[in-house]
C-alpha cells in the first residue's frame, strides 16, 4: 500500500500508476530533498493558473507545503525525491486534487550527458503553456528518442523553431549568453526555468528568451536542458553534434540549484 494527498487529506491506496493518468486536468512535477517540497510556491502558482484556465471553481483546494512534507513523511523518501500533484475532472465534473510521492535512484549535477534526437511537429500544440494531463504527443516523442538509443527529444516546428524536449526547458550558450525559448508561445514555462531567469543573472551570462531556430543548435557553445527534477543537465549529442566541456553548467554546480541531489 502507498500514501497518498486527495482533497485535504492523506488515504492509503493500492498499486501506484507509473504517470500522472488521463482525463481532463493539469498537473506539476516538484523536485523534492530532505523531506521538502521544493520551489513548491512557484507550482502552486502555475497549477492554479492553469486550473483556472480549465474552468475548476475557487474552492478547489490545493495543499499547503506543511500538506506536502506530511506526505513525504508518511512515504518515506527523505533523500531525492519528486512529487506529482494532479488536479482532474471527473466524470461528473467535480474537481478533485491528488499528490503522490516517488523516492528517486539518479538526481543531481552527476547526472549523466543526455543524448537528444530533433523530432519535428507541425506546430505548437494548443495548450502547450500548461502541464496538460494529455501528454501523448510528448510521451511518444521521448518512447521514439529511446528507441533510437537517446535520452529525450528536441522538438522543433515546421519553421525551425526549437520548443522544448520532451520533459525538459532548453537552453542554447553562444559565448557569453545563453538563450531559452519565448514561453508559452513555444514552450511550457517551467518552473526551474523561471528560477534559472531570476536567479542567475550573477553569473555573467546574459539569459534572453528569443526564437531559437535548429541550426543555433549546430552552432552552440554549450546545450542545456532544465526541469524541476534534474535541476539542469548537461547534453553531450544532438543528432551528430556532440559537446565534451559545459563550463557554464560547471559553474551552476558550485553555485547550486534548488532541485532533488544539488
Amino acid at each position: 500500500m502507498s500514501v497518498e494527498w486527495r482533497d485535504g487529506r492523506l488515504v492509503q491506496v493500492g498499486a501506484r500508476r507509473g504517470g500522472p493518468g488521463a482525463g481532463w486536468g493539469v498537473f506539476t512535477t516538484v523536485g523534492c530533498d530532505g523531506g521538502r517540497p521544493l520551489l513548491w510556491p512557484w507550482h502552486r502558482e502555475r497549477l492554479s493558473t492553469s486550473l483556472a484556465r480549465l474552468g475548476a471553481g475557487e474552492s478547489l483546494r490545493l495543499p499547503d507545503e506543511d500538506a506536502l512534507r506530511g506526505l513525504l513523511s508518511a512515504e518515506g523518501p527523505g533523500g531525492p525525491a519528486r512529487l506529482r500533484v494532479v488536479g482532474r475532472a471527473g466524470i461528473d465534473a467535480l474537481w478533485s486534487v491528488a499528490a503522490t510521492a516517488v523516492e528517486l535512484s539518479e538526481a543531481g549535477p552527476s547526472l549523466a550527458p543526455a543524448r537528444l534526437v530533433i523530432q519535428r511537429w507541425p506546430g505548437v500544440p494548443s495548450m502547450a503553456g500548461h502541464k496538460m494531463l494529455n501528454r501523448e504527443k510528448w510521451d511518444l516523442a521521448r518512447e521514439r528518442a529511446l528507441k533510437c538509443g537517446a535520452d529525450d527529444a528536441l522538438l522543433v516546428d515546421a519553421s525551425g523553431h526549437v520548443l522544448e524536449t520532451s520533459v525538459a526547458n532548453v537552453w542554447v550558450r553562444h559565448n557569453d549568453t545563453l538563450l531559452t525559448p519565448p514561453a508559452p508561445q513555444f514552450c511550457l514555462p517551467g518552473v526551474m526555468r523561471r528560477w534559472m531567469l531570476e536567479h542567475f543573472a550573477a553569473t555573467g551570462v546574459r539569459f534572453r528568451e528569443v526564437d531559437i531556430k535548429v541550426d543555433d543548435i549546430a552552432a552552440a557553445d554549450e546545450i542545456l536542458v532544465s526541469n524541476s527534477v534534474v535541476g539542469v543537465r548537461r547534453v553531450s549529442r544532438v543528432v551528430d553534434r556532440r559537446w565534451t566541456r559545459w563550463p557554464l553548467f560547471d559553474r551552476l554546480a558550485a553555485k547550486g540549484v534548488p532541485a532533488p541531489g544539488w
